[in-house]
């Protein structure tokens, strides 16, 4: 799952204005408590989604295909990625 820059963008900003709106409007916290809840709360929100995506196999097999050239044969015997993947406990 990828997420773009802006749909992160995006859902940064309304979980940020959820827990503002949580912190300020619910909870009674002062204005600047609030605004550094949500900042918090929206940074790691934002790291967690941005996160999400990340698959290094297949990271790893889209850059052989397109530069080819820099990918070189693996020696005999020795295991690819996934086979790594695969025996990892």
């Amino acid at each position: 799952m990828h997420v773009s820059a802006a749909r992160l963008l995006l859902l940064t900003g309304a979980a940020s204005g959820v827990a503002f709106g949580l912190f300020f409007l619910w909870l009674r916290s002062p204005l600047p408590l609030a605004v550094l809840g949500a900042v918090g709360f929206g940074s790691i929100f934002m790291l967690v989604v941005a996160s999400l995506g990340d698959d290094p196999i297949a990271a790893d097999e889209a850059w052989r295909r397109e530069a080819p050239d820099l990918a070189s044969d693996p020696t005999p015997g020795a295991a690819s990625d996934a086979e790594r993947a695969d025996q990892d406990p």
